[in-house]
């Protein structure tokens, strides 16, 4: 994660803090995606190159935002309840679409580069919906 979007003053994690605060539950599910892809690559004990696209792994990112967000609202749930409070609904409205989150992925590559950092070993670049990331 620090790579992908703490990599220096300049990173998406920084420059985008209103969406990084706190750290997005679809970049989170994301992270959990692509270990999921690592250790399929040594299912069978011996390392073997997995594409990563997201067709291919979109049933186990669902996975990932459904059981990171049920975390959540039982988090807050239980929270409210110790306070003696009723559970409030949390819907998927109040979170950040998928349209948002690629509208501003191109807003910034548009406007200010995406290869604007100081120190770039990494880069993460989102083409039809897949992500990959590009090292030196």
């Amino acid at each position: 994660m620090n790579l992908l979007w703490y990599h220096n003053k300049k990173d998406k994690g920084i420059v985008f803090e209103k969406f990084f605060s706190p750290f997005p539950v679809a970049a989170l599910a994301l992270v959990y995606t692509a270990a999921e892809c690592c250790i399929d690559e040594w299912s069978d004990s011996k390392q073997m190159d997995i594409s990563f696209l997201s067709n291919e792994y979109k049933e186990a990112y669902d996975k990932h935002i459904a059981n990171l967000k049920n975390i959540l609202k039982e988090l807050n749930d239980n929270g409210r309840l110790h306070a003696k409070v009723d559970p409030l609904p949390v819907g998927d409205a109040e979170c950040i679409s998928d349209d948002e989150i690629n509208n501003a992925i191109q807003e910034y590559q548009q406007g200010s580069g995406a290869n604007g950092s100081d120190d770039e070993d990494t880069e993460l670049e989102s083409e039809g919906g897949e992500f990959k990331v590009e090292g030196k």
